[in-house]
């Protein structure tokens, strides 16, 4: 570690510094840096980035993007320089610049709403990475990097997935540091020991639950959740956060099929009249499969609290608002009613429960709560709606291309098919334009996580918010992820969770 500390500090030339610096995020060790990392780009959002321009557009592009990924204001204005004199497109002498224009892309997804130089950046980077006659000369690493972005832009991958991915790719990088590539396996290897560690004890968890023999229509999803969850908190002292989160995301699941598969209308509005009143004693009511997941939601919450010495009715109001959705959406669908967009959007941001599984991390993560906080947090804001929307949209997109089998399953209409129905539009019109509700939600976030309050907001939680957006992007890219995983989905658990990698050092390097 020493070495690699020396390296960032030691008078290197500022390309380079942002480079490695690049490089260290990227490899998921921002966190063994920290006071190297602020310190370095305090000073620079200090300046007037000439000496940041004078080294080119990918060192521009890549202090950009930093400076946005870890809380300093910036203007987009940085790249006035490399554009034309009205500022609306950027210079034709850079379009053979790949490396320059790889780095551009990916800064331009840190974009705020209405900064029309990103977007223009975006399509500027985006024509010419991609010009046929770009792609019969580009050298192998160029090209794999290049198709890394275009697959997902850095600003929307799970950082811990893109660790590992980027292990593989930053050893066969030009100027490549030996010990921060040694480095990065290590800690990988360390943390992913521990990760292992806690899926066996969630293993163990489910298999004593035993909720597979008695609801066996539901999916039993136990390794894509724990994935999941790692995306969103990978840290190593976030362990039973982490055990919790994947215990609750576990019982969503279960109960989402509930309502979608199983349960009859009667029995639905039972249920969530219960959870609405929490009411222990009415339990005795409801039948046998539904008193069982009312009993392991509430060890799991008095489980929380217990540990965390807090009220266990913390969280019952936020599982009360998502079991009232859940209930919309059966009504929904056994009424073959589809909603409009405006309609169906207000009810699917809480059926995602991204805000159950936020409001518990904020908890589990030991941010400090008031009474003012929790208000806040029940209230719906943008550091959980908008993420909560990202959840929502891509999974829509993800499962609308097989319609029939989701409405077999018991599915409401996707926003995709309430806005065919509402506008006329053909199923490819929908999809552009529910991606481009996307891609709005993506420049308000980036938005909210710069201006939002950071004593309000601890940084740990700000970045388990931006991860559940980060989540849905990779887990239903090619597909539905989390309930019929692909091949690439597979794989990818495999190489976070189960295989570790293997390096010649040993831990006494890292000291």
């Amino acid at each position: 570690m020493q070495e690699v500390r020396n390296q960032i500090n030691d008078g290197i030339k500022l390309q380079r510094q942002l480079e490695l610096i690049e490089a260290i995020d990227r490899l998921g060790l921002a966190s063994l840096f920290h006071e190297e990392i602020y310190q370095v780009l305090s000073v620079l959002s200090l300046n007037n980035y000439k000496e940041v321009i004078l080294c080119g557009l990918r060192s521009t592009a890549i202090c950009f993007q930093l400076l946005r990924r870890f809380g300093f204001q910036i203007s987009e204005g940085i790249f006035d320089d490399f554009m034309d004199g009205d500022h609306n497109t950027f210079l034709p002498t850079l379009s053979d610049d790949l490396i320059g224009l790889l780095s551009l892309y990916n800064a331009s997804y840190m974009a705020f709403p209405g900064e029309k130089k990103m977007e223009s950046a975006r399509s500027f980077a985006l024509k010419n990475m991609t010009r046929k006659n770009m792609q019969e000369i580009l050298p192998g690493s160029i090209e794999s990097a290049i198709g890394h972005a275009l697959d997902l832009p850095l600003h929307r991958r799970m950082p811990w997935m893109e660790a590992r991915m980027y292990i593989d790719m930053y050893e066969l990088e030009d100027g490549m540091s030996p010990a921060l590539l040694h480095l990065a396996k290590i800690h990988f290897n360390k943390v992913q020991s521990i990760h292992q560690k806690e899926l066996k004890h969630a293993g163990s968890w489910w298999t004593r639950l035993d909720l597979g023999k008695t609801i066996s229509f539901s999916r039993d999803r136990l390794m894509e959740c724990f994935f999941y969850v790692v995306g969103i908190v990978h840290h190593p002292d976030y362990g039973f956060c982490r055990e919790k989160l994947t215990q609750v995301g576990m019982l969503i699941a279960t109960i989402d099929d509930v309502y979608d598969v199983y349960g009859s209308l009667e029995e639905l509005e039972l249920f969530t009249q219960i959870i609405d009143r929490w009411d222990i004693k009415g339990v005795v009511e409801l039948p046998y499969y539904m008193k069982i997941c009312f009993s392991a939601l509430n060890d799991t919450i008095n489980g929380v609290a217990n540990h965390l010495y807090a009220d266990d009715r913390f969280n019952i109001l936020q599982w009360a608002d998502l079991f009232k959705s859940f209930l919309v959406e059966a009504k929904w669908h056994k009424k073959g009613y589809i909603p409009t967009l405006k309609e169906y959007l207000s009810n699917a941001s809480i059926s995602a429960a991204g805000h159950v599984i936020l409001f518990l991390a904020y908890i589990l993560l030991k941010c400090k709560i008031t009474k003012e906080t929790l208000q806040l947090l029940q209230d719906f804001p943008n550091i959980i709606r908008l993420p909560s929307l990202i959840f929502r949209l891509c999974n829509d997109l993800a499962t609308s291309s097989n319609i029939q089998v989701e409405q077999e399953r018991g599915d409401v209409a996707t926003s995709v098919q309430c806005y065919m129905k509402e506008t006329g539009a053909s199923e490819e019109e929908a999809r552009l334009y529910i991606s481009m509700l996307i891609s709005d939600a993506w420049n308000d976030m980036n938005e909210e996580y710069s201006t939002c309050s950071k004593p309000q907001f601890p940084q740990r939680f700000i970045d388990a918010s931006i991860n559940l957006a980060r989540m849905a992007s990779f887990m239903y890219q090619h597909g539905d992820g989390f309930s019929a995983p692909s091949h690439q989905i597979k794989g990818s658990i495999k190489s976070l969770l189960l295989n570790s990698i293997s390096n010649n050092l040993n831990e006494r390097d890292m000291q």
